[in-house]
């Protein structure tokens, strides 16, 4: 029924727009139109230029446009990963390296060398301490196997609590670990003190 009535008044009013200043000239109303709807006009709008309706308009869109940011930050802060979520991925990457390092180490000819391995596994060991998650310190004269293998031991214990989201656990043992595994090791046959 609306679209019938649209159809039917939408020609009049057309009409109408376009004849209106002719209809208007031809019986004397156009200086009375153009009087009264200007006064009609500087009086319906002339509170605009009250200083207090500027300041109450400016203090809703301000309130808007802190609303719509208050809302955008939420959003992008509900995307964030947490504490634990990080530590639960860094986990799965420790048993992933743990299992390649294992691989790694099992075969006698190496295709790929272990100073690139050596470089993986500080890799995980500097993401692990922006998560303030201890790590062994191997010294610089520590042959590469015997990095790798340190390397696979830690991440082969912490590795699962992490991924667990054991955090606080996987942090007491890394400590625990990491103190332990970066002692440097005497070779066979030197007394120790």
């Amino acid at each position: 029924m609306k679209v019938v009535w649209t159809v039917v008044s939408a020609p009049f009013f057309v009409i109408l727009g376009l004849n209106i200043e002719t209809l208007a000239r031809a019986e004397g109303w156009d200086q009375f139109l153009m009087t009264a709807s200007r006064d009609n006009l500087l009086s319906a709008f002339g509170f605009i230029w009250n200083p207090w309706v500027g300041l109450s308009a400016l203090a809703v869109v301000a309130f808007t446009v802190g609303l719509w940011v208050d809302a955008l930050l939420k959003a992008l802060d509900s995307k964030k990963p947490t504490e634990e979520q990080i530590c639960m991925q860094l986990g799965s990457a420790f048993l992933e390296r743990s299992d390649i390092l294992n691989d790694h180490l099992s075969r006698i000819h190496r295709l790929v060398g272990d100073a690139e391995q050596v470089s993986e596994c500080m890799t995980l060991c500097i993401r692990a301490r922006q998560l303030r998650i201890s790590y062994p310190r191997i010294q610089e004269r520590t042959p590469p196997d015997e990095s790798l293998r340190t390397y696979q031991t830690f991440f082969s214990m912490v590795g699962p609590l992490l991924r667990d989201g054991h955090v606080s656990e996987a942090k007491l043992l890394a400590e625990q670990i990491g103190s332990e595994l970066s002692r440097p090791r005497q070779p066979a046959g030197t007394p120790t003190n």
